[in-house]
């Protein structure tokens, strides 16, 4: 017994094992009915004399296969193919014949997962699988092994379906309609999670706050607020990170890289939503709109700052002068007033300034003396030139 797992609900007349009793209660009615009857109260088997005759017969025919059947649990043995206790189904010959019912199969435990009873048995995790395919999928787990690669990319997946789904990046199918809007999706899953948009469903709470999430990812990525974990790290200068969005943007300071190229005027960007805020300035696009007065804005912000017209709302406070504001980072820059920080430096004469704004101000300065310089230059070689 020490190489199996015994099964948690057992045959009283016959010992065979299931792991169910779904799969025992069927067992019982189908093959010891009549054993089953006999417990039961004698005036229900004389209620009615059509049923007593068929009973007799039905209890002749079980009793043919108790003999049988008790014959075989002389042969009882600790299986080690799929690690039960069977009546000698597991034997050299090509067919398994199970005395119960009569029928054959040609794999050792075929009729053992017909009847539930799970046959595979994985050394690695202690998993129990019914299924062959199901087992050899699961130990590929522990292997690494990944059989099914994309003819298009060399991607490798460990199960076929995944390089169905997979398939469909190159292609561009995507079967899945969105009944609402009519937006198309490549997998079932995603279709799911965008219909959550049409009925405002937020199935994932967070235990912390109690803030609902309409993803399960978004749940995750808002609960690093609250236990303070930063999985993402600079592999330059050590700064940690929340997600990996603000770890990539944050890689740009270091490369100076700016990728994200406006085609109507050619300035770059670091980052993919400064460009997309900044292209507003040329299609005129304004998608935030006030509910109080229709006033439409280019950015939340503006909107926000906005409402606080309608409401006269200044939840930030300052802590040093009782001073209020709308927003956040009007308080942050207020702060420094106390706080003497001048985090704005200037390039060209290291003045250092509060506000970001003041030291754009502050190099004009420069721009403008440069030019006077330039131009002072030219007006003093003209003459020469002409001579």
């Amino acid at each position: 017994m020490k190489d199996g797992i015994l099964q948690a609900f057992s045959c009283s007349f016959c010992s065979i094992s299931y792991s169910s009793q779904i799969y025992l209660d069927n067992h019982v009615r189908r093959f010891h009915y009549e054993e089953f009857k006999r417990g039961q109260k004698s005036e229900q088997e004389d209620a009615n004399g059509d049923l007593e005759a068929k009973g007799r017969s039905t209890s002749q025919q079980i009793s043919s296969y108790g003999r049988s059947h008790r014959q075989k649990q002389d042969k009882v043995h600790h299986c080690s193919v799929c690690r039960k206790n069977h009546q000698g189904l597991h034997t050299e010959d090509t067919s398994y014949d199970f005395s119960e019912c009569g029928k054959s199969f040609t794999g050792p435990c075929a009729h053992l997962i017909r009847t539930g009873v799970k046959s595979r048995h994985c050394e690695q995790c202690g998993k129990t699988f019914n299924h062959t395919d199901h087992f050899q999928r699961h130990q590929r787990i522990h292997t690494g092994e990944k059989p099914f690669p994309c003819s298009e990319c060399g991607k490798s997946f460990t199960q076929k379906c995944h390089l169905k789904l997979h398939h469909r990046i190159h292609t561009g199918e995507k079967p899945f309609q969105c009944s609402d809007c009519g937006k198309n999706f490549s997998n079932q899953g995603s279709l799911q999670q965008h219909k959550r948009i049409h009925t405002g469903e937020k199935p994932y709470h967070c235990s912390y706050c109690g803030r609902t999430f309409s993803h399960q990812s978004s749940l995750k990525e808002h609960l690093r607020i609250h236990t303070g974990e930063k999985p993402y790290c600079c592999s330059e200068c050590g700064k940690s990170f929340t997600h990996l969005k603000a770890l990539q943007q944050h890689q740009h300071t270091h490369t100076g890289e700016k990728p994200f190229l406006c085609r109507q005027c050619g300035k770059s960007f670091k980052e993919q939503r400064t460009l997309r805020r900044h292209q507003r300035i040329h299609s005129g696009e304004k998608p935030y709109q006030c509910l109080q007065c229709g006033k439409a804005l280019k950015y939340h912000s503006s909107l926000q700052k906005h409402q606080a017209v309608h409401t006269g709302l200044k939840p930030y406070y300052c802590f040093q002068c009782g001073k209020t504001f709308t927003q956040q980072s009007g308080l942050q820059r207020h702060q420094r007033i106390h706080t003497g920080e001048k985090p704005y430096h200037c390039s060209l004469c290291g003045k250092s300034f509060t506000q970001d704004s003041n030291r754009k101000k502050h190099q004009r300065i420069h721009t403008r003396a440069s030019c006077n310089f330039s131009t002072k230059l030219l007006t003093q070689k003209s003459p020469n030139a002409e001579m």
